[in-house]
């Protein structure tokens, strides 16, 4: 692909990968219909909480702006991403690899 006001693939690639993970928590809230949640109140206690979503709540999420942009995204970078894992393999499991070992890091 080159670059588009200095993107080139690797960051079109981190784009999309990114935007996944935002799609990846939808998904999961949108299955189960609800979130957990713990909080630490004090050194000593731990509050577990779930909110959990009606059909019609679930709907407003996904007709919120963060959810609709992030569709957005994934449709357009999408096929793009697909050319550059085909073409170029090597620069798209560079990224992957990052974006994992990132996310391993964190944990």
């Amino acid at each position: 692909m080159g670059q588009f006001h200095n993107l080139d693939n690797e960051d079109v690639i981190f784009v999309y990968l990114s935007n996944e993970r935002f799609l990846e928590e939808y998904e999961l809230l949108f299955e189960a219909k609800s979130v957990d949640k713990i909080s630490s109140v004090n050194n000593d206690t731990v509050m577990f909480s779930s909110i959990t979503f009606s059909d019609e709540e679930i709907e407003e999420i996904k007709n919120r702006d963060h959810y609709k942009y992030c569709m957005s995204v994934r449709n357009k970078l999408g096929p793009i991403v697909e050319i550059i894992k085909e073409t170029l393999p090597d620069i798209y499991d560079k990224v992957y690899k990052t974006m994992t070992q990132s996310n391993e890091d964190v944990l």
